[in-house]
């Protein structure tokens, strides 16, 4: 039951939600969308990406931390 309303509360956010429940929500969904990519190649053979990633990871988890 508590796993329905989040999700149907979580279904209601809007990128352009300035409420920190909003730009925490999509900060995170950024967060672990760039940590699945990471996880999902090697690194060795391309590393051009790799750095991309780790870069974008980084502004990722600058956008989730309190400042």
């Amino acid at each position: 039951m508590l796993t329905y309303r989040l999700k149907s509360m979580f279904s209601l956010l809007q990128r352009d939600d300035s409420s920190l429940l909003a730009q925490f929500f999509f900060a995170d969904d950024a967060l672990n969308m760039v940590a699945a990519e990471l996880d999902s190649f090697d690194g060795r053979k391309d590393p051009d990406r790799c750095s991309t990633l780790v870069n974008q990871l980084r502004h990722a988890q600058v956008s989730i931390t309190p400042s």
